[in-house]
């Protein structure tokens, strides 16, 4: 535009008069993106000037860095923005993290929690539990230890496949229905017998496409004599250490509950000893590796005997899961758990 004050597009506008006052000749090249004007640089004067082609390049070369400018700026600005929401977000799923792993604990603790070392009278009690994963996700391991009776305690390792929520709630059912058929008959091999025929059926019933394995160790303990009855379901064989630190294996098996409700579980017997140590273990102690030797039941006695002179049976469950640890160079490929009961 050469002259404001008489170019009837500046002439006919509303406001003319302070339009013209402003400015008298212009030149401007717009910016556009998908067909819209995002922006115009203008060159503009207050007295009128015929603009020659020379002037139009000139701005056109002018333009391109500038708009160039403009676009990084823009864009740094997006990325900018996008930063801190992306931070944000960070911060609210820490937060939301956080809240699940405390539920997640709060839940692994229910399923491994077992009365005071000393609870029941003429018996005593240890544990150690470590997860190979990391705290977000729970194993399948639990233990449980408690009394049917006056004078009988149940003792109880396990370790259900899978891991989360799903593996806890399958874990938490098994754990309180054992309690209930343990009460209820005061009989290892028929207790496991009524879980593993309502687990078969519950599988079936609930039309569940995922198939699990459930691993359990049961003994009954009569905490007067010293008798102990034992029953397996796919879980590793107890081993008992003796007060003069000989070992005597259980040998005692049967296959994982839920998978056939045609089986029948054997039942072992022996007796306890005063200062006789029981140990109920999962197979994250016995497979520990980290070359293609694996720990085993050898290493498990190994360790049992060498933690036979420590006092406190939580230190000496410890004990046994540390050297499987030391054994794996350091790091467990399993959840592993540790039950510990020794006759006063």
């Amino acid at each position: 535009m050469n002259n404001a004050n008489t170019d009837p597009r500046i002439r006919n506008w509303p406001g003319q008069p302070e339009a013209a006052s402003q400015l008298t000749s212009y030149i401007a090249v717009p910016r556009l993106v998908g067909g819209v004007w995002s922006a115009v640089l203008v060159a503009k004067r207050t007295t009128p000037r015929e603009w020659k082609s020379d002037d139009v390049r000139v701005l056109h070369q002018m333009a391109g860095p500038i708009w160039l400018a403009v676009d990084n700026e823009r864009l740094f600005d997006k990325m900018q923005r996008e930063i801190e929401e992306r931070r944000n977000a960070q911060d609210l799923l820490a937060k939301a993290l956080d809240r699940e792993r405390k539920l997640l604990q709060t839940v692994q603790r229910s399923l491994m929690k077992i009365p005071r070392g000393h609870a029941f009278a003429g018996m005593a009690f240890g544990s150690c539990y470590e997860a190979a994963l990391s705290d977000l996700e729970i194993g399948g391991d639990f233990l449980d230890v408690f009394a049917i009776s006056p004078d009988v305690i149940a003792l109880i390792v396990g370790d259900v496949s899978g891991k989360g929520l799903e593996a806890a709630s399958q874990t938490a059912e098994v754990k309180f229905l054992l309690r209930g058929y343990l009460r209820r008959y005061a009989s290892v091999a028929k207790s496991l017998q009524h879980l593993n025929e309502y687990l078969k059926n519950a599988h079936e019933l609930d039309n569940n496409t995922i198939s699990s394995f459930i691993c359990v160790t049961v003994a009954l303990v009569d905490t007067k004599t010293g008798y102990v009855t034992v029953t397996n379901a796919g879980n590793e064989p107890p081993v008992v250490i003796k007060r003069s630190s000989d070992a005597v294996a259980i040998d005692i098996t049967g296959l994982p509950l839920g998978i056939s409700t045609e089986v029948e579980y054997d039942v072992t017997s022996f007796t306890l000893d005063p200062g006789d140590r029981l140990v109920m273990f999962t197979d994250g102690i016995t497979e520990a590796r980290a070359t293609e030797e694996f720990f085993g039941v050898r290493g498990l006695i190994a360790a049992a005997q060498r933690a036979s002179d420590t006092e406190s049976l939580k230190d000496a469950a410890q004990l046994i899961v540390d050297s499987a640890r030391a054994h794996s160079a350091g790091r467990l490929r399993d959840d592993t758990c540790v039950l510990l009961a020794m006759r006063e």
